[in-house]
C-alpha cells in the first residue's frame, strides 16, 4: 500500500474499526503498513462527515462573476489583437491588489471558445480592392471546371539555399532553446537564392525558366515568347487564357503589345490579390519538399526544384479551388 494521505472505504471503514479499539495511530499504520498521516486523515474524514464514503469536493470558488466573465470577452472581441495582461489593467486596473491574474483572464477566454492563435498574414486590400475582387468572382462564378482547366497560370517565386523565409517548429525539452540541435541555421540572404518563373493548367505542369538577376519587362517578355507561349501552343487547347497578376513589368507597354500581337487571352485579374492564385499552393508544396534537401550551391538547389517540379502529378493540382468562387468571396 502507497504512503498516501487519503484511502479508499473499505481501508477507511478498517482504520475506524480499529480506532474504536483504542489503537493507536502508530499502531494502526504498522498493522496496515501506511502512513501514520493516512490514518490521521481517514479518523478525521469520519469524525467530520460521519462516513466511510468519499463526499463530493467543494467546487473552487470563481473569482470572477459572470458580470465581470461577459465584459472580458466583450473586449476581447472588440479589440482582439489585445493580450490577457492588456485586458486584466484596462478592467481591472494595473495596481488593483483584488484584481485576478492573466492566466484567469486566458481561461475565461477559452471557455468562450476565444483561443489564442498567429494571425494569418493577407494582402491589404482597400475598398476599391475589395470591390474588383467581388466583381471578378461574380464574372467568373459559373465558369465549370473544364474551363478553369483551360488557363494557365503563372507567377514568380524565390527559394532561399540554406533556410526559408517562413517559421518552423520544433519540439524540444525545457532550456535547450539555443541547443544546436534544437535550432535553425540562418545565413545573410539565405545563403543565396534562386528566382523562378513558372506556370501550371490542368492539364499539367508547365516549364519553369531561371530568372537571370532581376526580371524586368523585356526579360518577362522573352520569357513569355520563347517558354510560355511554345508550351501553351503544343499542349493547351486552340481556346485557353493566360493568367498573372498585375505586377509592373507583367502590365508594361512591351508585354501588353506582344500578348495581343499574339492574341493571346489574358484573364482579369484583381489587384493585390495573390492569395486567389492557385499556383502559390505549389510554390508552397515544392519549398516544403526541397526545405529538407541540402544543396551545395544554387544550380544544384534549381536541380532540386525541377525534380521536385516535374514530379507534381494532375491529382495534386489545385485546379478545384476557383469552383466554389461564391462561397470563398461571400464576406467580402
Amino acid at each position: 500500500m502507497g504512503k498516501n494521505k487519503s484511502c479508499d472505504k473499505s481501508t477507511r471503514e478498517v482504520i475506524i474499526k480499529l480506532r474504536r479499539k483504542n489503537w493507536s495511530y502508530k499502531k494502526i499504520a504498522d498493522h496496515l503498513q501506511c502512513s501514520k498521516t493516512m490514518v490521521f486523515h481517514a479518523v478525521k474524514h469520519f469524525d467530520t462527515y460521519q462516513t466511510t464514503s468519499n463526499v463530493p469536493r467543494v467546487p473552487k470558488q470563481r473569482k470572477t462573476t459572470p458580470r465581470d466573465d461577459r465584459n472580458i470577452v466583450r473586449m476581447a472581441k472588440q479589440n482582439p489583437f489585445k493580450g490577457s495582461n492588456e485586458l486584466r489593467k484596462e478592467y481591472f486596473g494595473e495596481n488593483n491588489p483584488s484584481a485576478i491574474s492573466a492566466r484567469t483572464i486566458r481561461r475565461r477566454l477559452v471557455e468562450e471558445k476565444l483561443h489564442g492563435r498567429i494571425a494569418r498574414k493577407v494582402p491589404m486590400l482597400k475598398f476599391c480592392h475589395r470591390q474588383a475582387r467581388l466583381a471578378f468572382a461574380r464574372k467568373y462564378e459559373n465558369w465549370t471546371v473544364r474551363q478553369w482547366k483551360n488557363v494557365l497560370f503563372s507567377d514568380e517565386t524565390k527559394i532561399n539555399r540554406v533556410c526559408s523565409d517562413g517559421k518552423r517548429y520544433v519540439r524540444r525539452p525545457p532550456n535547450t532553446a539555443f541547443d544546436p540541435k534544437y535550432t535553425k541555421v540562418t545565413l545573410k540572404h539565405g545563403g543565396g537564392n534562386v528566382k523562378i518563373w513558372g506556370c501550371f493548367s490542368g492539364h499539367g505542369v508547365g516549364p519553369v525558366k531561371l530568372i537571370e538577376g532581376n526580371m524586368d519587362q523585356f526579360q518577362y517578355k522573352n520569357i513569355l515568347e520563347e517558354t510560355m507561349l511554345p508550351y501553351a501552343e503544343g499542349v493547351l487547347p486552340v481556346i485557353w487564357t493566360f493568367q498573372h497578376d498585375n505586377d509592373p513589368k507583367h502590365t508594361a507597354r512591351t508585354v501588353k503589345e506582344f500578348l495581343t500581337a499574339q492574341s493571346v487571352s489574358v484573364l482579369d485579374w484583381p489587384a493585390n490579390s495573390p492569395d486567389l492564385n492557385p499556383i502559390e499552393n505549389l510554390w508552397f508544396e515544392v519549398k516544403k519538399k526541397v526545405s529538407n534537401t541540402q544543396c551545395g550551391n544554387l544550380r544544384e538547389l534549381y536541380d532540386v526544384f525541377l525534380e521536385e517540379w516535374n514530379s507534381i502529378s494532375l491529382a495534386k493540382l489545385p485546379i478545384n479551388k476557383y469552383v466554389t468562387l461564391r462561397s470563398y468571396f461571400k464576406n467580402e
